[in-house]
């Protein structure tokens, strides 16, 4: 068909404040995805973008934070947080020792570690930069980009909004199956890409 896309694939790059993000039809940039590409299997009877998760882990190291639930993850460009289920938010606050206190709100990077989740398979990492965030009026207070979700048990979905998306480029293969994410690489201003994109799947 005239006008048709030629695969069911669209990508998501969410850009920070100062950015704009952008939303690729029917193909992917790869100079975008071009810092490694991870592709992830979804369940396409589930009807949204749902990755299976085995753990988080805290500075590499596994938490069992999946023990005795239904581990999954949902990527949802319309959440501004991190969704978490059933009481994991302050399970996982607990692990990293989060206190919101002077020296963790002024140098996150310094005070706290890195936790990562584990998808498919495979770790992604945020850091402490991008999973809190201080307030621009008062940098002595901060919280923490992920809560707890109201009214969710322990086997409901987590959702991974912007703070996991403005760190990966998300490409939502349709006819595969399949979720790409790749961390996200900066757009050369000066016409170089930087020579690591590849593309196709």
């Amino acid at each position: 068909h005239q006008g048709a896309l030629p695969s069911r694939l669209f990508a998501f790059y969410l850009a920070g404040n100062e950015g704009t993000s952008e939303v690729s039809l029917g193909g992917y940039d790869p100079v975008r995805a071009g810092f490694g590409l991870s592709w992830l299997s979804i369940d396409p009877r589930r009807g949204s973008w749902e990755v299976p998760m085995h753990d988080v882990r805290v500075n590499g190291t596994a938490q069992g934070l999946c023990a005795g639930r239904s581990c999954r993850a949902v990527l949802d460009s319309g959440c501004s947080s991190i969704g978490l289920p059933g009481g994991m938010a302050d399970e996982l606050a607990q692990r990293i020792k989060f206190t919101g206190d002077d020296l963790q709100c002024s140098d996150p990077m310094a005070a706290l570690p890195t936790i990562g989740f584990v998808l498919d398979g495979q770790n992604f990492d945020l850091t402490p930069q991008e999973y809190v965030e201080v307030s621009p009026s008062d940098p002595s207070t901060c919280h923490l980009r992920w809560s707890d979700m109201a009214g969710t048990g322990r086997d409901d979905p987590i959702i991974l909004g912007h703070p996991f998306l403005l760190r990966y480029y998300s490409i939502y293969d349709q006819d595969n199956s399949r979720v790409g994410l790749a961390p996200v690489a900066p757009k050369a201003t000066d016409g170089g890409s930087g020579g690591r994109a590849s593309g196709g799947g």
